[in-house]
């Protein structure tokens, strides 16, 4: 805490001020934060678990998880397996090469449409546009193929995010990376210019008609339709002259990518999320010169870059395989990527990306070395008091009609709760199950990785012919998270952040105002602008009456307005908090935090009642603070947090606040925060007008 600070003029500085004196940014990283401490020990002890060599566990996918660690971390097989496993798979995408004997290799794959279908078979991308399977919004029992813009990042996007690097410093990092192709890298230099910046121009065509879109919120609902209308829209801005190069035929990509399912693509519909990016796609292309994507150029290993006119396939789409692929080689090809990402040690990339996968295998071991099992049951009962203070609160909303609060009220009792890990992990066979269609090459990190991902498309797959495996979908035990499915209407509250500094603190007053009020932030999530359109089963459905829509608008847009004024300097610049593109959020924060003291305030009135001795003992060194002041200390606690400026920056378009003004914002429209703290009217943690929901 900062004890020289007024806690009714910045309750933040109060709370976190003594925090982020004593924990300042590490140099690789543009933050550090509550969580990212707690995603650090996660990680260690993720590396414990792979790294153990006698132990009792015979849990087969566990010793591929150790095999796939491994291979990441062995530099020397990298080196001696060197990039031929990336260009064979450059090859059958639709990329030329030369092999050893200097002969050109043949193609597999002829053109640029078809390398998208195999870009997404085998590496898990569709390369201009995202394709999924979902739960259909409307009928959440079915899954539907999914397809949007975007998909735009590669790792550059990631490196710059958080770093102020220009446009020309861009493209010479991505010019540096393709002249390590060849032997003689300086001759070459040109040559990788000139397709850094042909991939670059591309890439920011794509990103900026994106963000056009955006702004156009007509464009943004998703539509249902069938393959015929896709292809419509898609060929309507098409260049006729060049059909047979630029014309993208969604039934080759959908037989393509589905192959092996009995699919009539006459009647399958997919749904099309945005469909004036596709039209506007295509338009780019013709305005912009197909070359862009189709320009024909090869790769000679011995000789450089030689640009012939031999493949429709591209610098845009050449450079966003080959930056993906080529960290999974030799180290000449990871320095780049790990130097621009400001990398920390090769064992925690390792470990993160092995539990990314092995997330199942290596929470079953997590919970059974690390997790106190009596918690799921005491947090579980945490989540069915916060429920029941919700339906209280929400009871009480006079602005809300019956026939809504019924509704409601059901959806509230439907919500399904996932505390700490799935019961299923522990089923014998069940996990051994769900990755037995995965093969790992002990010691072949490339090749295993490739492996990932067509298994990761198998999986895809099998949800779309409704057959996915049971654990399919369940969040990982490690998960150094919390989550809200609009689809599932369900909460998972990971194993892995079932510890301090959100729980397990003490006092209840503690542990309601940290992992409570993270309880209470998803859960009300069902309830935000985007959770009222689904009903008690995730579908999509029109069950507020317009009276009720429209005064839950009403005071969606005080909170808008109110967060609207918040504002922060860098450098010497102001910006404003976009209430708008945080409503969200702001909503889940001032709501979940009601509802978690009002259960707090509930269970104490309960232990009061059966006349419990002391309901709540006090803590050494927090006797000067009531249980009230000591949850709210908890919430602003876990909000703890210091930011680069370049990072603030580049939150300026996230759906979260900075946590500087998720605490001042939340707390400054809560009376129980006023009196809890003898804040008078007036004062910038209790203005006289307040923005309340739920």
């Amino acid at each position: 805490m900062d004890a020289t600070v007024n806690p009714c003029e910045n309750f933040y500085q109060f709370a976190c001020g003594g925090w982020i004196e004593k924990n300042p940014i590490p140099k690789r990283l543009p933050m550090v934060s509550q969580f990212t401490i707690l995603t650090e020990d996660v990680t260690a002890k993720i590396k414990y678990i792979l790294e153990a060599v006698n132990t009792n566990s015979t849990l087969g996918p566990l010793k591929q998880a150790r095999s796939l660690y491994k291979a990441c971390l062995d530099d020397e097989k990298m080196e001696e397996i060197s990039v031929n496993p990336l260009f064979r798979t450059l090859a059958e995408l639709g990329f030329y090469y030369f092999n050893n004997q200097h002969q050109p290799s043949l193609l597999s794959v002829p053109n640029w449409q078809k390398t998208i279908a195999w870009s997404e078979k085998l590496l898990g991308t569709s390369l201009l546009f995202n394709m999924d399977v979902i739960r259909h919004p409307k009928n959440t029992s079915k899954h539907v193929i999914y397809i949007s813009d975007g998909n735009l990042k590669s790792f550059m996007d990631n490196a710059l995010k958080f770093n102020n690097v220009d446009r020309d410093a861009e493209i010479d990092l991505m010019a540096d990376y393709i002249s390590l192709l060849p032997k003689n890298s300086e001759k070459h230099r040109t040559e990788a210019e000139t397709i850094a910046q042909e991939a670059y121009n591309l890439s920011r065509e794509l990103k900026h008609l994106q963000e056009e879109l955006k702004k156009d919120v007509t464009a943004l609902p998703y539509e249902e339709m069938t393959l015929a209308n896709l292809q419509r829209i898609t060929d309507s801005e098409m260049d006729k002259e060049n059909a047979m190069q630029t014309r993208f035929v969604w039934l080759d990509y959908m037989e393509t990518v589905f192959n092996g399912l009995n699919l009539n693509w006459d009647k399958e519909r997919v749904i099309v999320k945005n469909s004036l990016y596709f039209k506007s796609w295509t338009k780019l292309m013709r305005e912009s010169g197909y070359q862009t994507i189709s320009n024909k150029f090869l790769i000679d290993l011995k000789e450089g870059f030689k640009i012939r006119s031999v493949d429709d396939s591209g610098s845009f789409q050449w450079w966003k395989i080959f930056s993906y692929l080529a960290p999974f080689t030799t180290n000449k090809f990871r320095a780049p990527q790990r130097k621009a990402l400001k990398a920390g040690p090769k064992w925690k990339d390792c470990a993160e990306g092995v539990a990314q996968i092995f997330g199942m295998a290596i929470g079953h071991e997590y919970v059974s070395k690390y997790f106190e099992k009596n918690q799921k049951e005491k947090v579980a009962e945490m989540v069915t008091n916060i429920k029941s203070a919700l339906k209280d609160r929400m009871e009480s909303r006079n602005w809300m009609d019956n026939a809504t609060k019924k509704l409601a009220m059901e959806k509230i009792d439907t919500v399904s709760s996932h505390v700490g890990f799935s019961d299923r992990l522990f089923v014998p066979g069940e996990i051994e199950e769900y990755y037995q269609s995965l093969h790992i090459v002990d010691g072949e990190w490339f090749t295993s990785m490739i492996n990932i991902h067509v298994f990761m498309h198998h999986l895809k797959v099998k949800k779309l012919a409704e057959q996915s495996h049971s654990l399919y979908g369940i969040q990982s035990p490690v998960a150094v998270n919390a989550f809200y499915s609009i689809d599932s209407n369900s909460i998972t509250i990971p194993a892995a952040i079932l510890r301090p500094p959100l729980y397990g603190l003490g006092l209840e007053a503690l542990n309601y105002g940290a992992i409570g009020t993270i309880i209470g932030h998803e859960l009300i999530h069902g309830f935000d602008d985007r959770g009222r359109h689904r009903d008690l089963n995730g579908n999509q459905k029109q069950w507020w009456t317009n009276e009720s829509v429209a005064e839950f608008n009403k005071r969606k847009q005080c909170l808008i307005e109110q967060i609207s004024q918040y504002s922060y300097k860098i450098a010497d610049t102001n910006y404003k908090v976009n209430g708008e593109v945080t409503q969200g959020e702001n909503i889940a924060d001032s709501g979940g935090i009601h509802v978690a003291l009002h259960a707090y305030d509930l269970m104490m009135a309960r232990r009061k009642q059966s006349q419990m001795e002391d309901p709540e003992p006090s803590l050494s060194g927090l006797t000067g603070f009531s249980n009230r002041q000591l949850f709210f200390l908890s919430f602003a606690n876990v909000m703890c947090k210091s930011l680069t400026d370049y990072a603030k920056k580049a939150l300026l378009k996230d759906e979260h606040n900075l946590s500087e003004f998720r605490v001042l914002g939340t707390l400054s429209n809560m009376r129980e925060f006023a009196e809890a703290w003898s804040c008078p009217v007036g004062s910038k943690m209790n203005p006289a007008n307040k923005c309340v929901l739920w």
